[in-house]
């Protein structure tokens, strides 16, 4: 993934969202791993979730999409349209 304007770039592989988390804004407060526990972690002792593994299936993606939209930070990104890769 490349960084554009703060946030991570994501694009589609296999006609699944690609998702990313910006350190410099998440809070680590973990609700992305309440949402999505198959693709985001807080390690012990960081201050950021990261993605432990993109969706493979609409189910995760899904999931993905809904730690976004909850996360109250708005640390967690990815580009709907891109073309898959």
């Amino acid at each position: 993934m490349e960084r554009r304007n703060g946030a991570w770039a994501a694009k589609r592989v296999n006609g699944v969202r690609r998702f990313g988390v910006d350190d410099e804004i998440c809070i680590g407060c973990g609700l992305c791993h309440e949402r999505a526990p198959e693709n985001f972690e807080v390690s012990e002792g960081e201050h950021a979730s990261r993605v432990t593994k993109q969706p493979v299936d609409s189910g995760e993606e899904e999931a993905c999409l809904e730690a976004e939209e909850y996360c109250p930070a708005g640390g967690i990104s990815h580009y709907p349209d891109a073309p898959p890769s």
